[in-house]
């Protein structure tokens, strides 16, 4: 009745694993990828990096401005005040070609008093137009100064890409990971309920050759004790794995629940070692274009303030045009040469030193990202080499474990044994398979690593 009994209770535990909607490791792995936290911050960035990369590419497009103002002025001249109103609406543009010529253009509606040569009292309107072009002699002339914005843009927006590639790829080892302590645990509990059923059968010897007298009551009570203490660890092992499962889930918000569906590690194992046998270059990774990125961001930043300390020299030509309703039109005309040098350059000086430390860094890290790639892969395939070793022994080690429990229980039944070399036995299996299963898992975790480097998706394999 006992044994009826707690059958029914772990059946129960069995039945409660896939009560909600089981999860393949593809499905769970696309949901990690398609509503983890980390992508979904991505996602909330991907407008803006859009409009950033449309801004840099039409940095030769003219700015277009609406104005619009009403204006009151009011004076006193000799005792008497005298005051009017102008209401002004136009457009201001402004174009700068490759070669740093500025254009820019003024065009005015002016509807108010104090307008003309002559200001009059009396209301009338106005046009206006104010056009100005400029040329720099001395520096942001070249046609590659002026295409670093857009240079800068699509930098920018392949960072951001490649951000996006480094998450997937991160969210795809941390839940594959996750994944593994779940399998972990699921087969730590099948172990403990396996070692919990071989409990029991040798509890029911002993409590069938203490009824014949050839067994102590010790050695009964021990026996009990043991499944007694065996059943709380199966209940814990359990619960440890309902918990790895809900961990696997916490970067992801989900409308409802999910149950993931275990496998073994064995067969983990053999798809993972079967899709990495290719490598693509490390070159490729994320985390080396990342740094390879960021170098030539920060070259262009220098690049683009290189001249700052130069002086300014520009010629300029400015034509202005006033058309008013009851006065004569007037024109301006104005051209020379601008001659500029800023005195206080410390502060420019010191920008362009942090820029230039910022490349040289940058450069550093491109350097030092890959032969870090190459250290850590290379690292993790001697290590998985091991480790396959190490678990095919230990495989066979529980397998000769197996069959000596067996051989020990015949032995005790017979009186050729006593009942603590069977629980020595006993012990010695349980070990062995924990041994075995541990290093699985560290074999699984470093194929994780080299999927990472290399970039392998499992979800083609399975």
């Amino acid at each position: 009745m006992k044994i009826l009994c707690v059958f029914i209770l772990f059946m129960g535990f069995s039945i409660n694993i896939y009560s909600k909607e089981a999860l393949t490791l593809k499905q769970y792995l696309d949901i990690q990828l398609d509503q983890n936290y980390q992508v979904e911050q991505l996602k909330a960035q991907q407008k803006a990096q859009s409009l950033a990369l449309q801004v840099g590419r039409e940095y030769w497009k003219p700015t277009v401005t609406a104005v619009a103002g009403v204006q009151e002025n009011r004076s006193t001249e000799l005792g008497t005040q005298t005051s009017f109103n102008q209401l002004n609406v136009g457009l201001e543009t402004t174009w700068v070609s490759d070669l740093g010529t500025e254009v820019s253009v003024n065009m005015s509606h002016l509807n108010g008093e104090n307008l003309g040569l002559e200001p009059l009292v009396e209301r009338q309107t106005s046009q206006q137009i104010t056009a100005t072009i400029s040329q720099p002699l001395l520096k942001n002339n070249s046609l590659h100064y002026h295409k670093i914005e857009k240079i800068l843009a699509e930098n920018q927006w392949q960072q951001f890409m490649n951000s996006q590639n480094k998450v997937l790829l991160t969210v795809y080892r941390d839940a594959l990971a996750s994944f593994s302590d779940y399998q972990l645990a699921y087969e730590n509990w099948l172990i403990q309920l396996e070692l919990l059923d071989s409990i029991k059968k040798t509890t029911y010897i002993v409590e069938k050759m203490h009824d014949v007298d050839k067994a102590t009551y010790y050695e009964l009570q021990q026996a009990r004790l043991q499944e007694s203490l065996q059943k709380t660890a199966v209940e814990q092992s359990f619960l440890q794995m309902k918990l790895t499962q809900s961990e696997a889930f916490l970067e992801v918000e989900l409308e409802q629940d999910y149950q993931l569906l275990p496998f073994t590690l064995l067969e983990l194992i053999s798809l993972m070692e079967e899709g990495i046998q290719s490598p693509n270059m490390l070159e490729e990774h994320p985390e080396y274009l990342e740094a390879l990125l960021s170098y030539e961001s920060s070259k262009l930043a220098y690049q683009k303030e290189k001249d700052a300390l130069k002086p300014d020299l520009d010629v300029f030509y400015q034509y202005q045009k006033n058309q008013y309703q009851t006065s004569l039109t007037n024109k301006d005309e104005v051209y020379g040469i601008r001659f500029s040098y800023l005195l206080t350059n410390k502060k420019v000086k010191q920008e362009q030193s942090v820029l230039l430390a910022q490349m040289d860094n940058d450069f550093i890290d491109v350097a030092f990202a890959l032969k870090r790639l190459n250290s850590s892969y290379e690292r993790n395939v001697k290590n998985s080499e091991l480790l396959t070793v190490q678990t095919g022994v230990l495989r066979e080690q529980v397998v000769l474990a197996r069959v000596g429990l067996e051989q020990q229980r015949k032995r005790y039944q017979v009186g050729r044994a006593s009942y603590f070399s069977l629980e020595e036995v006993q012990q010695d299996l349980i070990d062995k398979q924990t041994e075995w299963l541990n290093s699985q898992n560290d074999l699984v975790n470093s194929l994780i690593s080299l999927a990472y480097y290399t970039q392998f998706d499992i979800r083609r394999n399975l």
